[in-house]
């Protein structure tokens, strides 16, 4: 079942300055310890070790056998000592490794965790020149908030609606009735607005006759709904 309904409200509005696209991704920095040295033995180390065939992992290992025999003794005996002393394990360990004057290879790895959601900020300066102008912004800024906003829910409120979410086109116009999308910028998926921002006195507190600001300042941040992948990049996300 559809869980978005398409309306019509739409907003035309100038491409402001300073349009970026920022796309991240989060990496661990792990240590793999006696793990990753059996990695760098291959795969018949791998096995030997996740069996505890000793003699195995010492046939595969060669010479490094012996320093990963007692990488795997030093861990077992401080946490046995640790417990019975009521000492911190990872402290015996490094009185040991100070003690043998030696440091273990901590096998550093880094994990690919996940891409983060991209996000979009936009701010734009409106300055009206008369009552038309000043109305076309307050309807504007109007429906920015009203559509990042839930409604309640129910005979008791017990519940709300989920907010709007956001479809951004960056347009191109070609001639005074004729516009279409412009494919030198990357393409936002379906988005969410996080937060609008507005200030009613920038440069101070001036006002027109009627009492509506002579300059606002609208801030908005948009975070998209739909993780980034190497199939979105094709198609120009």
């Amino acid at each position: 079942m559809p869980t978005t309904t398409r309306i019509t409200d739409s907003i035309a509005i100038y491409l402001p300055p300073n349009i970026k696209d920022s796309t991240s991704v989060g990496y661990n920095n792990a240590e793999m310890g006696v793990i990753g040295a059996a990695a760098a033995g291959g795969a018949a180390t791998i096995d030997a070790l996740r069996r505890g065939d000793m003699s195995g992992l010492a046939s595969t290992l060669g010479t490094a056998a012996k320093d990963l025999v007692a990488e795997v003794g030093l861990n077992l005996g401080s946490e046995f000592i640790g417990t019975l002393a009521g000492v911190d394990p990872e402290g015996l360990k490094g009185f040991a490794k100070k003690a043998f004057g030696q440091a273990s290879n901590p096998y550093m790895e880094v994990l690919f965790e996940g891409v983060e959601m991209r996000t979009f900020n936009y701010n734009f300066t409106f300055s009206p020149r008369n009552a038309d102008e000043t109305d076309d912004v307050k309807k504007i800024i109007q429906m920015f908030r009203f559509h990042m906003l839930p409604e309640l829910n129910g005979g008791t409120s017990r519940f709300m609606t989920l907010p709007s979410t956001f479809d951004i086109h960056y347009m191109y116009q070609m001639g005074p009735d004729v516009a279409t999308e412009n494919n030198f910028y990357t393409k936002i998926a379906t988005c969410v607005l996080k937060g609008c921002e507005v200030d009613y006195s920038p440069g101070g507190v001036k006002s027109f006759a009627s009492g509506a600001p002579t300059q606002i300042t609208m801030s908005l941040t948009f975070q998209e709904t739909e993780m980034l992948t190497k199939q979105h990049v094709d198609r120009g996300y």
